[in-house]
């Protein structure tokens, strides 16, 4: 896609002196190829089309409003009595511009090919999320997802353009998840139960992760559980985070993650908020006393079922396989917060600890932005829907300081998602102020290895 600015495309319908109506009528019918033009595939084009070239009238909510409203033929598509009505109220007082609107939405409708939206439309059911209410769904294909061909496509130019977000910004949020990860080499969430023992078991990740098994199928869990410790131990975090680190040096900078691994401390990481806990800490919740496991410590686990059955194991506490408190002897467990998890809850004081050093750092970034004139850029890495507390404070982050800032004041707060599958943000409340997200659908090491080439060739740092 190369329309920019204000640039005229090449091909497409071209207006001349023809009224806006026949003008509208005219692209209706270049639009309506094979099965006719569906509600998804005009929010796809619109929102595209606002956010390459900066159109000021086609707020994002104000699309979604006009297109979920729209009656749909007897074939669910919409008519063109509806499209034209759709441009009109978009467009009422863009008459100088109209011409060279028309023609660049249309050209950019013909090149998002209407075979490639049915593939994405035609994807089986479980590959999508759950399907949310009327009038959240913002591109109709499911929450965040979008389509292949959308604005949130990895093109040079908008690398660029976040690389100089990141170099103006005085301070960087970087928010990760379990998708910031696996470029070391780690499962995600709906991966890391994807195994034929947990399958013929009947047992998913939400199973595994709660603290009933520890009682109740000790081997199961503690294989689980130690798992995953041996593999965070022996997977080297990917150059992704020393990429990040080199960014703070220039500006001030806080890590907030759901992650578990402890991968953002031992990369040399000290303002770090890890809300779910690090599997690094071990947890006595009869006594409340907290163990630090060995630079040796390794559960022993069949791999072909992934048990852990009890016995020695003299890198853990207790000399145990299912380790132990040494002043209680009851079974410790990660110091992390799990599904359904009521008894870490009197022992939460280091969580809380972290929680409020965060909040501290978090308020005094939105001040100085605020009251100071700073800029500020929220960096979202891999978070994904599964598990949304990360992206829920990111974009709680970015509206919280919207609403302190003047219209004119708000390009001084920069908000990147990066997310392979689900890179897109919701406008859930049309009270809300719209979410200014630039989004990349594409991996994060990916990207911070291109953004960070861009940032050493125009000032040789980050």
């Amino acid at each position: 896609m190369e329309a920019r600015g204000g640039e005229a495309r090449s091909t497409g319908a071209r207006a001349g002196s023809n009224s806006r109506t026949e003008q509208l009528q005219s692209a209706y019918q270049a639009l309506k190829e094979g099965p006719g033009i569906q509600q998804e595939q005009l929010l796809q084009v619109a929102n595209v089309w606002r956010t390459l070239q900066g159109v000021s009238l086609w707020d994002a909510s104000k699309i979604q409003r006009l297109v979920s409203k729209m009656s749909l033929g007897a074939d669910g598509c919409i008519s063109e009595n509806e499209f034209v009505l759709f441009f009109d109220k978009m467009l009422p007082n863009a008459q100088d511009d109209f011409n060279q609107i028309v023609a660049g939405f249309m050209d950019l409708a013909q090149e998002l090919a209407p075979e490639e939206r049915r593939a994405v439309s035609e994807e089986e059911d479980d590959d999508k999320p759950e399907k949310m209410e009327a009038g959240t769904d913002f591109w109709g294909l499911g929450p965040e997802r979008g389509v292949v061909g959308d604005y949130a496509e990895p093109i040079s130019s908008r690398l660029e353009a976040v690389a100089e977000c990141i170099r103006e910004a005085d301070f960087l949020l970087i928010a990760a998840g379990a998708g910031f990860s696996a470029p070391s080499g780690l499962p995600v969430y709906k991966d890391v139960a994807d195994l034929p023992c947990y399958k013929e078991r009947g047992l998913e990740y939400s199973d595994l992760a709660r603290p009933s098994g520890r009682m109740s199928e000790p081997d199961i869990w503690y294989g689980f559980m130690g798992w995953c410790f041996n593999e965070y131990r022996k997977t080297a975090p990917h150059p992704g985070y020393q990429l990040l680190k080199k960014w703070c040096h220039s500006r001030e900078g806080y890590v907030y993650t759901s992650n578990v691994d402890g991968h953002f401390r031992c990369s040399g990481f000290e303002q770090v908020c890890e809300i779910h806990g690090c599997m690094e800490r071990w947890l006595c919740v009869r006594c409340g006393e907290v163990y630090a496991l060995g630079p040796d410590a390794q559960f022993t686990i069949d791999p072909s079922t992934r048990l852990a059955v009890d016995g020695p194991n003299s890198t853990l506490p207790g000399q145990t396989n299912h380790p132990r408190c040494v002043a209680c002897n009851e079974t410790l467990r990660p110091d992390v917060v799990l599904f359904t998890d009521e008894e870490i809850k009197p022992f939460m004081g280091s969580h809380d600890w972290a929680a409020s050093e965060y909040q501290a750092w978090e308020a005094a970034m939105e001040e100085a932005v605020v009251s100071q004139g700073k800029r500020m850029a929220v960096l979202e890495l891999g978070c994904g829907i599964r598990v949304p507390s990360v992206r829920v404070e990111c974009e709680e982050v970015i509206q919280d300081t919207l609403r302190q800032l003047s219209e004119s004041d708000r390009n001084r707060v920069s908000f990147i998602r990066v997310n392979p599958d689900f890179p897109l943000a919701l406008c859930k409340d049309p009270e809300d102020l719209p979410i200014p997200v630039q989004p990349f659908r594409m991996d994060a090491l990916s990207f911070l290895s291109q953004v960070d080439s861009i940032l050493e060739t125009r000032c040789g740092n980050g």
